[in-house]
């Protein structure tokens, strides 16, 4: 309290950026209070292991969390599961606002409310992509509206499922974690929320630490946090920078991910 007062006498920080940093400081002191106090013995956590196991028993081999829509994936994850912060990278142009998109679609698809937050591509934009997808008439012949009567009865037919998917996109231009958590709350008390996407992390407008690296650094422990806070997936989008004797034919690292390696080991 003390210190939002001298800052705010000081009037060296605008009121949105002294709301963003107070929110960023309460939500670590939350998060650290957690860490201190919410310790259990392995023994009394038995129970909620084994109530664990009698839902697994009841899903019967189905999914225990939201479908991802390609098989390979919810083989290996079994579904996206809550409270987990997914890590999307990639470099520029390769897709990953496609991918992230048809993961959104899925899940609101499944009855699941979806929140997207979009830095760089307008509502329509991805509006667009969804179309493309949902009706399978390529992204090019919609941009030039060169399309059969088949296909226009497809994207007519796509269009009819977009209207009823409960995805809702923001694309603000500058948005920080503070921003996020706050509309996400909001959604979530008024209409429920289950799932998050953040397109992309490097553009969030973060305040405080000393540099860019820092700030990420903290956005991203930011996410994870909220990600348990709303008990949903929240994907990350994140660029990669590779050196120039290195290429995207072999797997990335966490060393990889621009500016904020600490977001590969959340």
């Amino acid at each position: 309290g003390q210190w939002l007062i001298d800052q705010a006498s000081a009037r060296e920080l605008t009121a949105r950026e002294l709301l963003r940093t107070m929110d960023t400081k309460l939500a670590s002191v939350a998060s650290d209070h957690q860490l201190h106090t919410g310790a259990v013995a392995v023994g009394a956590a038995l129970g909620d292991l084994n109530q664990s196991f009698e839902h697994r028993a009841a899903l019967k081999g189905q999914l225990s969390g939201y479908p991802t829509g390609f098989r390979v994936i919810d083989g290996l994850t079994h579904g996206w599961q809550r409270r987990k912060m997914i890590v999307i990278a990639g470099a520029t142009s390769m897709g990953k606002s496609v991918l992230a998109t048809n993961f959104a679609t899925t899940i609101a698809q499944h009855g699941e409310r979806v929140l997207y937050f979009s830095f760089e591509m307008e509502q329509g934009e991805l509006i667009e992509r969804i179309l493309s997808s949902l009706s399978g008439v390529p992204l090019e012949k919609l941009r030039w509206w060169s399309v059969t009567e088949d296909e226009c009865r497809r994207i007519a037919e796509a269009q009819e499922v977009i209207a009823a998917l409960p995805l809702h996109i923001n694309d603000t231009a500058s948005r920080s974690v503070s921003d996020i958590r706050s509309e996400c709350r909001r959604m979530q008390a008024e209409m429920g929320l289950g799932a998050v996407v953040v397109d992309h992390f490097q553009l969030l407008d973060e305040a405080g630490g000393e540099n860019r690296v820092q700030q990420l650094t903290q956005a991203s422990r930011g996410l994870k946090i909220l990600s348990g806070e709303l008990n949903v997936p929240v994907f990350a989008l994140s660029q990669l920078t590779l050196s120039g004797d290195r290429d995207m034919k072999r797997e990335p690292y966490p060393d990889d991910l621009r500016d904020c390696k600490s977001l590969g080991h959340d």
